[in-house]
């Protein structure tokens, strides 16, 4: 799986981190190995047409983070990521299994207890 990073996103990132979600390069890209990993399809880019995704995983940080992409040239290229909202992580947790088929339950809370 390869990412496509360049001064564009990098600076995004930077503002993302310095807003003090405090999310690296390694802790996104760890999100795509999830196996559990909801993929959904987002609103599309009104000027380019693209196709935007949101996924939603269990990072390398084991925190569940939310990441927007597009798959551009056969590469993902990021565009935003922040800790996931209550709404979308019961959704992640309801559909994430252990290996004994059973509901997963992961300890994630939402200290704002802000909704996506």
């Amino acid at each position: 799986m390869q990412f496509q990073w360049d001064a564009g996103n990098i600076a995004k990132l930077e503002k993302v981190r310095n807003s003090g979600r405090n999310i690296t390069v390694d802790e996104i890209e760890s999100v795509f190995v999830d196996p559990d990993r909801l993929t959904e399809t987002a609103i599309p880019d009104d000027k380019t047409g693209e196709k935007r995704y949101k996924a939603t995983g269990l990072s390398n940080q084991n925190r569940v983070i939310s990441v927007i992409f597009v798959i551009r040239n056969g590469e993902i290229r990021i565009f935003n990521v922040w800790k996931t909202k209550q709404t979308t992580l019961k959704k992640y947790h309801a559909q994430t299994t252990d290996t004994r088929g059973e509901e997963a339950i992961r300890s994630e809370t939402d200290p704002d207890g802000q909704r996506d």
